[in-house]
């Protein structure tokens, strides 16, 4: 398994290695020599998977989800494959791996502050999954939204399992709105024409799982980041 942090697909280097058996994935790092579980398409609904994250990233982060329902899905190339559902949000797609990308199983219980997805996969050179998050597998950044500032916010709690807050810096000049996107791209709430820098948000339509928030003014300033949402 070779990586590179280089939006030009440049400077690669060997990040680790895969092996398959009997459904289970397992992963080897080579920065510091240690293979751990990292799928097992064994789980049945209500099992656990137990591992210990193994990135360079987040080495050592424990990991325990609970498989809440298993289903198919059809990929880019009009085949089945089989999808199991955790509860947290997280979804693994056979041959294909986690929807946050291919080593970063149970990423979000590691963090809270960044933002994991896996943009596209190919096999044998034809593409079976394009996230519906982005139009593109390289996501180049460089000179977009060069104009946009980021206002000044807070979220507490964070997870939250009933409800949390956004607190943020506002201006009466400004309009604002309001979008939360769950974790397939889907926006499940909307809040038109915020007229205070307290937003609270309800977990009651809301299932188990990680959330993306986005608030806007017509300045084009931004506040963005990751909610969890928790039974």
């Amino acid at each position: 398994l070779y990586a590179t942090n280089d939006t030009t697909l440049s400077n690669w280097f060997k990040y680790g290695a895969l092996r398959e058996n009997e459904n289970i994935v397992y992963f080897y790092l080579l920065a510091n020599e240690t293979e751990v579980v990292l799928y097992d398409f064994n789980l049945n609904v209500g099992e656990i998977f137990i591992s210990t994250h193994n990135s360079i990233e987040y080495h050592g982060c424990p990991i325990e989800k609970e498989v809440s329902s298993i289903d198919t899905v059809t990929i880019e190339n009009g085949e089945e494959r089989q999808r199991i559902n955790f509860s947290d949000g997280e979804q693994w797609i056979s041959g294909i791996g986690s929807i946050y990308g291919l080593v970063f199983v149970g990423v979000y219980q590691c963090i809270i502050d960044m933002y994991y997805d896996l943009s596209c996969c190919h096999e044998n050179a034809g593409l079976v999954f394009q996230s519906p998050n982005f139009d593109n597998c390289l996501i180049n950044t460089v000179g977009l939204n060069e104009n946009n500032t980021r206002i000044n916010h807070s979220v507490c709690p964070n997870p939250f399992t009933q409800t949390t807050v956004i607190n943020f810096d506002y201006s009466s000049s400004q309009t604002y709105g309001l979008q939360i996107i769950n974790s397939t791209g889907q926006v499940v709430q909307k809040i038109n024409q915020i007229n205070s820098g307290k937003i609270e948000i309800s977990g009651n339509q809301l299932n188990s799982g990680i959330y993306f928030y986005l608030l806007t003014n017509d300045k084009n300033e931004i506040v963005r980041g990751k909610l969890i949402k928790k039974e």
